[in-house]
Parts: C-alpha cells; structure tokens; sequence
C-alpha cells in the first residue's frame, strides 16, 4: 500500500491575544523576537497549515485594540515596517478553523483556569488540537506557557496538548503512516500517539472524520448521518483487508523504536 506525507496542523491560541499586552509596542516586540521566528521554522516544513479563528483579526490585543486597529488606526502609527506583510498572514489569510463543523472534543475548562460556555467548548483551538493530535500556537503568555498543557473536558477527563510560544518549545514532527481511501479519503496512523493511546487509525473521507480501534475496528465516536454510515462501510471494508498492516505500522511508530 502506498504511504503520503500527513499534513501538520497547527492551532493558534486565540486565548493568548486577549488584552494581556501591556501596550502595542510591547505586542510588537513579542510577536517580532517569538511569533515570527517560530513561524518561519513552521513554514519551513512541508505541507503545514496553520488554523486560527476567524474573529482573531478582530480580538483585543490591548486595552481593547485588535490588529485592525495597528493596521488602521488614522490617529497612531506603529513601527510594522517588514513585519506587515507577516502580521497580516498571521491574522487574515486562510485557512480558519471549521466552525460550522463542532469538535467531537468538548472542552470544560482552559489550562489558565477559565471556564467555557457551552457554545464554544467544542469550537476552539484546544478542542481541534486534542482531537486531530496537534500542536497549539500561542502568543508568548504567562497562562500558557510553553510545553505541555493540560485542558480538562465536559466527560470529565483530561488531555494534554503541546504549547508552542517559541523555539525553545520545538519539537520534530513525528512520523506518520497514511493509506489512500477511495473518494481522495486516507487511514493514518500517528507515531505520537502511540506512546499513551490505545491502539487505534484515524480516517478521513471527505467532510467525515473519526478514529477507529485496531483490534476490533469499531468506531470510536458514534454518528448517526448517512454520510457516517456509508464512509463506515468503505473503511470497514478496508479494515478487513488490510488489519495486519495497520496493526504493524501501530507497532513499528511505538516509541521504543526510535
């Protein structure tokens, strides 16, 4: 079977904006000596895209001014200079999160302690990083520092998610295990989840998205849409062709065998 490079995924911190600058210069200065250089690193690799929200150009930086302000402010000019045209990616350019389509992650309460209203806990950064296993992007934030953080859940568990605010929280991509699916779907098995999952693929096909356990096949989230019954079939089909090779793939990513 024929393996693809995975796409990495990023998720910016929209909570990482909000009005924690002292001032614009200061916002500035952050995103030009942190952002950007982790940005670039980013946009290094092949094949990334980097989600955000797409009221984030809209979000208050600092005493209630947002981006739109920096850029367009009639009575204040601030010292952008080369850094415009990056900013302006950062902030205004595609791709944004999916936000007609709810995470199956619903997320109860922020590493910082804050507590989500039920309209939002399955539609922020935290809930798409936990469920496609990818890294967060946050502006440089005593609340969210580098590293791991741990976000609680509505079920009442918890997962961790790796915080990137600089280079000095980069970590290597891990290997991935990708198989095509008919209608330009793919089977992927991620190498870092391996360490505290148990074994389990995840699929794509289209608009549909789920994970299914590698011994029995079943589905790890229930849905109940004919679009989920007929892609269920195609990788049940799948399933039973191919099981030894996915359960092989699981065994070779494990950790020990790097």
């Amino acid at each position: 079977m024929n393996k693809e490079k995975k796409k990495n995924c990023y998720y910016i911190n929209e909570y990482s904006l909000d009005n924690q600058f002292s001032d614009i210069p200061s916002f500035i200065s952050s995103v030009k000596d942190h952002t950007i250089p982790l940005l670039d690193k980013i946009q290094r690799e092949n094949d990334v895209l980097v989600f955000k929200k797409s009221d984030l150009w809209c979000r208050p930086i600092c005493q209630g001014k947002c981006w739109q302000d920096i850029v367009y402010g009639e009575k204040e000019r601030y010292p952008l200079g080369a850094f415009r045209k990056r900013f302006f990616q950062l902030f205004c350019i595609d791709p944004y999160f999916p936000e007609d389509v709810i995470s199956a992650i619903k997320i109860k309460e922020l590493p910082n302690g804050v507590m989500l209203e039920e309209a939002e806990a399955g539609n922020n950064c935290f809930s798409y990083a936990v469920f496609f296993e990818a890294d967060i992007l946050s502006f440089m934030h005593d609340e969210f520092p580098g590293g791991t953080l741990t976000v609680c859940l509505e079920d009442g568990g918890e997962r961790e998610v790796w915080n990137l605010s600089s280079l000095e929280n980069w970590r290597e991509p891990q290997p991935v295990s990708r198989w095509p699916l008919p209608g330009n779907g793919y089977v992927e098995v991620r190498s870092r989840e391996c360490a505290y999952h148990a074994p389990h693929f995840h699929v794509k096909i289209g608009e549909y998205e789920n994970a299914y356990f590698i011994k029995t096949g079943e589905a790890i989230h229930v849905y109940h849409s004919s679009l989920a019954r007929d892609c269920n079939r195609v990788v049940q089909q799948w399933y039973c062709e191919n099981k030894e090779v996915v359960e092989c793939a699981w065994n070779d990513l494990r950790p020990s065998r790097f």
